[in-house]
């Protein structure tokens, strides 16, 4: 049923930081356009539909009911298409107390309806006005650019003349027009509220929605054909996909998920996307057994705080000192062991989808105080506008809604110094 879906997604969502479309692409509900709809609408007015359960004692009345099931209830009954199915009783029964709590908001907002009240508490009031496009990642697993370009066209897209200015291209995108990314090879670029859910191109994976930030560490590493290449925390596995998409599915491509579910739903991901290369293992990168003299090239992506994913409900201005310190000593830890354990590793990428100097800078300039005779950073994208935040870390880069277009993100690449032996 609609509402528990949403709600498992929800769960899921908030414990792993995953993209909640990511969550419904995976999902076996068959209605994805309104699977996603509803679990988008519920995430951005939360606030106000806690205010409305609180107030109306809604959790007091029904013990049974989960405090998030009850804000996707409320935000059908009140704002959609009216609860249906199990739990219209319930919500039938409460009526009366969650009309009373609209006429008070109303009243103390001094609004008129319902649907100013709903607007009143868009993101878009409280957040930067700044729209992210819709990147778009071309499998090159699946298809071919020239075919894809054909396929868009067959759907009625239009393709619009590569400009210079990344941002003057995204102003003059409009509904069914596209550009290639300027940045990134195989990115296409879409405005921001254009849907693939119900075109091949999508279902049969020819294209990945992935943020362009996300394919950084891959552009880094790019590892050629051949390589045997470690992607160490790898769920849900689109930058798997991507670097398989590099090896063109040819050498050896070494994926770990140490969660048993995200392992479940990674091996899913990987083997619907026509990757033919990996290995995937259900263990900790600190722990598991691998051919550590094998590996070139090593992608690290970390746990960490997700503060720069737009549609989390985290306040930015809400800082955990303790949880940033616990996650950055982790990513030290994982990366300390990244340079000291594969003595045949090239590169390897450090990212984060986080904002936070504590798991960004600050990690980097620990590892490089003690690995910077054998280990330096790369600047791999020279003409990238954000960059790392202090002298040292000028080579690493940024990326946030404001200065790229793209969520929060930030990527070091180490590469092995090589030492040429004295006579």
């Amino acid at each position: 049923m609609l509402y528990q879906e949403v709600y498992r997604l929800w769960q899921i969502h908030q414990k792993t930081n995953r993209s909640i479309r990511s969550l419904v692409a995976q999902s076996s509900y068959k209605n994805k356009p309104q699977l996603l709809a509803l679990l988008s609408r519920v995430i951005d007015h939360r606030s106000l539909l806690q205010t409305i359960v609180d107030r109306t004692q809604l959790l007091e009345r029904e013990t049974f009911l989960a405090n998030d099931l009850a804000l996707i209830l409320v935000y059908d009954q009140v704002f959609g298409t009216h609860v249906r199915g199990k739990f219209k009783g319930m919500i039938k029964r409460n009526q009366s107390f969650i009309d009373s709590c609209l006429e008070e908001l109303l009243n103390e907002q001094k609004l008129s309806s319902i649907p100013e009240l709903l607007q009143s508490s868009s993101p878009s009031k409280q957040t930067s006005s700044i729209e992210i496009p819709r990147y778009v990642r071309i499998n090159l697993l699946k298809t071919k650019a020239k075919q894809l370009r054909l396929n868009l066209k067959e759907l009625s897209f239009k393709k619009m003349k590569n400009v210079a200015n990344f941002r003057k291209g995204v102003k003059r995108l409009s509904i069914m027009k596209y550009f290639v990314d300027p940045d990134v090879e195989h990115v296409l670029v879409f405005p921001t509220k254009t849907k693939f859910f119900e075109y091949d191109i999508y279902l049969k994976r020819h294209i990945l929605l992935m943020d362009k930030a996300s394919s950084l560490p891959c552009i880094a590493l790019s590892p050629p054909a051949g390589s045997t290449v470690l992607d160490a925390c790898a769920a849900p596995g689109n930058k798997t996909i991507c670097l398989a998409n590099y090896l063109k599915n040819k050498g050896n491509l070494y994926a770990i998920e140490k969660n048993r579910r995200r392992f479940t739903d990674l091996n899913t991901n990987l083997r619907t996307a026509g990757v033919k290369c990996a290995h995937t293992l259900n263990d900790d990168f600190l722990t598991v057994s691998l051919p550590f003299d094998e590996i070139d090239y090593i992608l690290l992506d970390p746990s960490c705080s997700g503060s720069g994913i737009r549609n989390r409900n985290d306040d930015p201005e809400v800082i955990d000192e303790e949880r940033l310190e616990r996650l950055a000593t982790l990513q030290i830890r994982m990366v300390t062991y990244a340079l000291s354990n594969f003595p045949k590793v090239k590169r390897i990428t450090y990212s984060t989808c986080s904002i936070h100097r504590q798991e960004n800078e600050q990690v980097v300039e620990t590892i490089l105080d003690q690995f910077h005779d054998t280990f330096q950073l790369v600047d791999f994208l020279p003409n990238w506008p954000s960059r790392g935040q202090t002298e040292r870390t000028r080579a690493c880069l940024r990326a946030s809604p404001d200065d790229t277009l793209t969520n929060g993100f930030f990527v070091a690449c180490f590469e092995r110094i090589i030492k040429l032996d004295s006579q």
